[in-house]
């Protein structure tokens, strides 16, 4: 059915997501500091990072939410619950295509970041 990856550091955030993914039959994880340097194919497969570059010290992550293998109607779902929360939006949210899944999460997020930008 598909999983559900998240980076927060907000637990309310984390529990409503874990709460919501497995209201929809969908796994949850977390994504770790230390999982920022992976490519997403690594995060998603479980496979151990190749890339042994640690992140810079200084580097500030945005929540990412990152959905790999959810239907479109999961999505829908899962999007609408989540805004029924109450809490503030994730920014940055994206599926798991075969254009991304070669880069690593950091890469992931700034392309991410430029396209918000573009929009606007």
């Amino acid at each position: 059915m598909g999983s559900i990856f998240l980076y927060t550091t907000d637990s309310a955030k984390a529990s409503a997501v874990k709460k919501i993914s497995q209201k929809l039959g969908v796994s949850y994880s977390e994504i770790t500091r230390a999982d920022l340097t992976k490519t997403v194919f690594e995060l998603v497969s479980g496979k151990p990072s190749a890339n042994k570059t640690p992140l810079a010290p200084f580097y500030v992550q945005p929540e990412l939410l990152l959905f790999s293998g959810v239907s479109n109607g999961v999505l829908d779902a899962f999007l609408a619950a989540y805004r029924n929360t109450g809490l503030t939006p994730i920014n940055y949210k994206c599926v798991v295509t075969p254009h991304n899944i070669g880069w690593t999460l950091t890469a992931l997020t700034a392309e991410l970041a430029r396209e918000h930008a573009e929009i606007g």
